[in-house]
């Protein structure tokens, strides 16, 4: 997730206020603590201009390492 807000040059207080998260949300979701509802997903989703698909790919891709 931090690597597609990078890419999309926002700050976590930007791509939170664009999800409708709060900071400290965003921070623990970043930080693969967090377990969020799919619609909030989606939420991310579409405040980092990317598919849904592309978020779980990443995590997978994540997991993989």
């Amino acid at each position: 997730m931090k690597v597609q807000r990078l890419k999309a040059k926002l700050s976590q207080r930007e791509l939170a206020k664009r999800a409708k998260f709060s900071v400290s949300t965003l921070v623990h979701i970043e930080k693969g603590r967090g377990n969020p509802m799919l619609n909030s997903m989606e939420n991310l989703a579409i405040a980092l201009g990317t598919r849904l698909s592309r978020l779980f790919e990443l995590t997978q891709d994540r997991k993989e390492r």
